[in-house]
């Protein structure tokens, strides 16, 4: 269970960093490097 948590933790974490980058560079029209496009 420990390192179930600590799994969780570290990618609630990772995932609300790369989210706050992806807001600033949206705020300022830069592209992030993140975008996901749909498959043609």
């Amino acid at each position: 269970m420990k390192t179930t948590v600590f799994s969780t933790h570290t990618s609630m974490i990772n995932i609300a960093e790369t989210t706050i980058y992806n807001l600033d560079c949206f705020e300022k029209q830069t592209a992030s490097g993140n975008q996901i496009t749909a498959a043609d």
